[in-house]
């Protein structure tokens, strides 16, 4: 009786690790807060935390294998993509909480380094965007908030009523906080003058590319005339190999276009940039690109900041890497353009996902995001 007892109580431990990573994972951005309620889950349980943690993480991180598949089509890079950063959680994580003693501040400490880069765009989950929920218009001072209030959850008493005080007050104070950051932000004004546009051009290849290529711009000029902005945003990749010839046609718009090309270093290695077709100049090269291993023929390569730049953007991906995407955030006074192509993608699941990324940085830092994204072909877009 006593054992059938301990496996139901295993297995309605694990139904609700998965549901926590479920939410997590496909839910929308207040249900994030579910990785906070399984750190304080899975820190009073004495035994059998890593196999808790192996649950939330497998399926909290199941959107990182479908979009490694889109990606690459490869079954074996899905996995990797997957299995790599289940692991890295898993394994700090259950370290950490070995410390006894120690465990809330070494989870505290292994969550801050995984947050930061270049192992934030490993690891791929972060507490640190779960601040723009809690502590909205706080900034760096929200992140700080969100590490205080996970170190007060996870900290294990003597007793239970102890650790039910402490987790009380803890909240208490939190909830405190959180109201009046909710109460004292004004949240920044949606920027009119500055408008991303999303196209559904699916994947072209260099042939369709070329083909295409006047067409394309002279839509896009049409695009950015019947705009109400007097700035444009164009797609990640949208110019394809930035030309003269694009730039002829684009000059003539009566509004400013910037669009995403790539400026080839050699003929397999490539940097994702932005450029303003007005004067043809690349205004921002890609800080962090796509891992090597799912580049396939061609390789996105990392780039330096373009000095003197007026622009804050991110590219895609870039968003994985969360000291990246924090510091980015926090330098821009107006709004931060966002730009990606997905047009690999046959699924909705990431593209909501990053949306909901960016919503918690605009947040957090009560600055504007400014998105244009790429889909797979629509028929009826």
């Amino acid at each position: 009786h006593g054992k059938g007892e301990a496996g139901m109580d295993l297995l309605m431990r694990l139904a609700a690790m998965s549901l926590l990573g479920y939410l997590f994972a496909y839910g929308e951005s207040v249900t994030q807060l579910g990785l906070l309620v399984m750190l304080w889950m899975v820190a009073r349980q004495r035994q059998k935390q890593a196999l808790y943690l192996l649950v939330f993480f497998a399926v909290a991180l199941s959107p990182a294998a479908l979009a490694a598949f889109d990606y690459s089509t490869q079954p074996s890079l899905a996995i990797l993509a997957w299995a790599v950063p289940v692991a890295i959680n898993v394994i700090t994580l259950s370290w950490a909480l070995g410390m006894v003693r120690y465990a809330a501040l070494c989870s505290v400490l292994v969550l801050t380094v995984l947050s930061l880069t270049p192992l934030s765009s490993i690891a791929v989950i972060s507490i640190w965007p779960l601040a723009g929920l809690l502590f909205p218009g706080t900034g760096w001072f929200g992140i700080a908030l969100i590490t205080i209030l996970v170190f007060f959850l996870m900290v294990r008493s003597a007793t239970v009523q102890t650790a039910l005080n402490a987790t009380a007050m803890t909240l208490i104070v939190m909830l405190a906080l959180s109201t009046n950051a909710h109460a004292a932000i004004t949240q920044a004004t949606s920027s009119d003058h500055i408008i991303g546009i999303d196209t559904y051009r699916g994947m072209p290849d260099d042939t369709t590319q070329l083909m295409f290529a006047n067409a394309w711009r002279y839509e896009e000029l049409e695009e950015a005339d019947k705009s109400s902005g007097t700035t444009v945003i164009f797609p990640e990749s949208i110019f394809g190999e930035w030309s003269e010839q694009s730039h002829t046609i684009l000059f003539s718009s009566s509004r400013t276009i910037i669009g995403g090309a790539r400026e080839w270093l050699d003929n397999r290695r490539y940097i994702n940039v932005l450029v303003n077709a007005t004067d043809g100049q690349v205004i921002y090269r890609q800080r962090s690109a796509v891992p090597a291993v799912f580049s396939g023929a061609t390789q996105a390569v990392s780039a330096k900041p373009i000095e003197g730049s007026a622009i804050v953007a991110l590219i895609c991906v870039e968003l994985a890497n969360t000291g990246l995407v924090a510091h980015t955030y926090a330098a821009a006074h107006d709004q931060v353009i966002w730009v990606a192509n997905l047009g690999w993608s046959q699924h909705s699941t990431l593209h909501n996902r990053l949306v909901s990324e960016t919503v918690l940085w605009s947040r957090l830092f009560n600055v504007n995001t400014v998105m244009a994204v790429n889909h797979a072909e629509a028929i009826d877009a």
